[in-house]
């Protein structure tokens, strides 16, 4: 199957020095050239813990989402992740079907697990993978119920349904150790982490291992890849990095990478870059 994601774009986090009424069409212009651009995803940063979580200035994620997704036409959506438990899993899976009939069936649903000092990386984790069941029963069910450790649900409705019938894509994200393997290999189509080539080897063959003993497809989840971007106006000494950067992550296993546009980004930046990591998308 095709992979998640080839080539995608994480939006600015911050709002930069950009006046409040200006923000909206500066993101739109930055999607809409990261589109025509090659790019296909598009994903924004959640802070979902509230602004201690994100001091900067910054805007509520899938309101953003929600409108890229009737301004973009091409690229999947999703967040790059959202924290759990920051949101009831209930609530989130409302908000991603939102998104995907906004978009006409191009949402993603981003987890990552939160570090908390008074819960073990176990309890952590486990919510992940609680929470992706809630989320995938609620998008393809009419009627769900659900009860775990964290999070339950009794005869919830998810009306009306996503336009995906299988419903979004879930993607979990974190550092790539066993235990968030374990819960991609279980319940996810795709796994984000941000780690070197040389890590990144041995978590593909750890992650296809752990598919194989969930009774899965190694191919059905895919690897995608934080790539870690220099910037100083995105120059050609810049691409150059980045398309060694790119190759390596790709000959590591990766499926697809995803690179940071920093706020203030030029929409022209985005075109150069594009044309240079074409190839390997």
């Amino acid at each position: 199957m095709p992979p998640l994601t080839r080539l995608g774009l994480l939006l600015p986090a911050a709002l930069g020095a950009a006046e409040p009424g200006l923000v909206l069409p500066g993101l739109v212009d930055l999607a809409l050239a990261a589109e025509t651009a090659g790019f296909d995803s598009l994903w924004v940063p959640d802070a979902a813990g509230g602004p201690r979580s994100h001091p900067r200035a910054a805007l509520e994620a899938y309101t953003t989402l929600g409108a890229l997704a009737v301004s973009t036409t091409t690229a999947r959506l999703g967040a790059l992740a959202s924290p759990v438990p920051g949101r009831a899993p209930s609530l989130l899976a409302k908000q991603v079907t939102t998104v995907d009939i906004l978009s006409g069936g191009r949402a993603v649903l981003g987890l990552r697990a939160v570090r908390r000092r008074l819960t073990g990386r176990r309890a952590q984790l486990e919510r992940v993978d609680e929470a992706a069941q809630v989320c995938r029963a609620l998008f393809r069910n009419e009627i769900s119920t659900f009860s775990g450790r964290h999070f339950a649900v009794d005869h919830a409705a998810n009306r009306p349904a996503p336009v995906q019938v299988e419903g979004p894509p879930i993607l979990v994200a974190g550092p790539g150790g066993t235990g968030l393997l374990s819960v991609a290999a279980r319940r996810a189509d795709a796994v984000f982490m941000e780690v070197a080539p040389t890590v990144l080897r041995r978590r593909v063959v750890t992650l296809a291992a752990l598919s194989r003993q969930a009774g899965r497809d190694p191919a059905e989840v895919s690897v995608i890849a934080a790539l870690d971007a220099p910037f100083s106006g995105w120059q050609s000494s810049d691409r150059a990095v980045l398309v060694r950067r790119a190759a390596a992550l790709r000959q590591a296993g990766a499926d697809g990478v995803v690179v940071e546009a920093p706020a203030g980004t030029p929409p022209e930046a985005l075109e150069r870059l594009g044309a240079a990591l074409g190839d390997l998308a």
